[in-house]
């Protein structure tokens, strides 16, 4: 049961990792994109 829950918080904290990550291209992309307007 553990490990279970280990493996889950892990991979929700990678999930969310990666997340933020991809929004934070896709907003600086949007930015570039839009040469500023954001």
């Amino acid at each position: 049961m553990v490990p279970f829950l280990v493996a889950t918080l892990g991979g929700l904290v990678f999930a969310g990792a990666a997340m933020v990550f991809v929004r934070q291209r896709l907003i600086e992309a949007a930015r570039e994109d839009t040469r500023g307007y954001f």
